[in-house]
């Protein structure tokens, strides 16, 4: 479609300047985890960062897009795919992180990997990965399906998380609820974004403030609601609608940014 053409091809001018901007190019880094094989992630540098932001695309978990059926292409899968480039030009490094290799490259099954124990220790080595780059605050970051590992690794880890922010947050239908992987045990600031036009009966708009009083422990959780854009996608929980903050990405990015720059 005409509409997708335009699209992509503003994301590729925006990620060029994003690069150029951070003085930084993107690498796809692998490591050794103990009894799990690997642990990829594309990290972006900043000579300087503000914080480190640990990054958990929805969907099937994956970075880096997928092939277009109509044209080819290899087209960004969804809001953090689209904008992971763009977090380096205002001040953060970013670490986006795939599924892990005992996965092959999906995390779209039922059994809970996203907030299994074995993920989580990949993930702590992360931390611990890019903790050695920049002694700087990490916040984990996830959209749609990637609540689930960004909230229950805030939930159970031992290691130091700062932050937290959750983008369209999955709370209902099958699988694991947000809700239940222990909000309470939470005590970082935390922000949960949420579009005004949510259609995806799996992250519906009403939960956002139950989140947010769920998090009875975090020093600062509130929840943003925001609209604008436009849906042109093919099924409300896909890329390219509300629930991925089609046409206003940059909005909700500002506003994730200035959740993290009050701390």
């Amino acid at each position: 479609m005409r509409i997708d053409t335009i699209k992509i091809a503003i994301y590729a001018l925006s990620l060029l300047a994003a690069t150029t901007s951070s003085g930084e190019a993107e690498e796809y880094i692998s490591i050794d985890v103990s009894g799990s094989g690997k642990q990829d992630f594309y990290y972006h540098d900043h000579p300087d960062p503000k914080a480190i932001l640990i990054m958990f695309e929805g969907g099937p978990g994956r970075f880096g897009g997928i092939k277009s059926p109509r044209t080819g292409q290899i087209d960004p899968w969804g809001f953090l795919d689209t904008t992971r480039d763009l977090f380096p030009r205002k001040g953060f490094a970013v670490a986006a992180v795939q599924p892990p290799s005992y996965k092959y490259g999906d995390l779209t099954g039922l059994d809970n990997a996203r907030t299994s124990a074995r993920f989580r220790r990949n993930v702590e080595q992360v931390t611990e990965w890019v903790r050695a780059k920049h002694d700087r605050p990490v916040w984990l970051m996830g959209v749609s399906l990637g609540t689930q590992a960004a909230a229950s690794i805030a939930a159970t880890t031992d290691h130091k998380i700062d932050g937290l922010i959750l983008i369209s947050t999955k709370t209902q239908g099958t699988g694991v609820s947000v809700l239940s992987v222990g909000l309470g045990n939470i005590k970082v600031p935390t922000l949960v974004l949420a579009h005004k036009r949510e259609a995806c009966p799996e992250t519906p708009l009403s939960d956002a403030e139950n989140i947010v009083r769920a998090l009875s422990n975090s020093p600062r959780a509130e929840a943003k609601i925001l609209d604008g854009g436009y849906s042109v996608g093919r099924r409300p929980c896909e890329p390219l609608t509300y629930h991925t903050f089609n046409g206003m990405e940059l909005k909700a990015m500002n506003t994730i940014a200035d959740f993290i720059n009050k701390e």
